[in-house]
């Protein structure tokens, strides 16, 4: 996680809190490698788009998201090739309830390996 200090543009949080407090939505990364590098999805609260998003935080984000996927009132964003300053920014506004790391797809190698005859030559009917 950033600390305060590594913040471009700490904001203060819309909810009552007694002085101000610097808002950081929480990133959730397993530890894995699958992560891939400096791609992130991020979920902005209900209500919120993403042009009101990037008149807040004072960036444009059309460059690194290659994927918005609105089910209901929810809308996800995956982007690529976001740098740890960026990340910051993207993660001090409190429309933004969570970021995630991006992870690897592995069910095309999966399926791949399944369809191979050196996988299968164990089995017999």
């Amino acid at each position: 996680m950033a600390r305060a200090d590594n913040l471009a543009r700490p904001r203060a949080t819309r909810l009552p809190v007694f002085g101000p407090q610097l808002y950081e939505a929480p990133l959730y990364c397993p530890s894995s490698d699958l992560i891939i590098p400096r791609a992130f999805g991020f979920v902005l609260a209900p209500g919120f788009s993403i042009a009101q998003y990037e008149a807040t935080i004072h960036r444009k984000l059309y460059h690194f998201i290659t994927t918005e996927i609105t089910i209901d009132l929810e809308t996800d964003y995956f982007t690529e090739g976001v740098d740890e300053q960026l990340l910051a920014y993207i993660r001090s506004d409190p429309s933004v309830a969570m970021v995630t790391c991006s992870l690897r797809d592995t069910s095309k190698e999966d399926w791949a390996m399944e369809a191979s005859p050196e996988w299968n030559s164990d089995w017999s009917f």
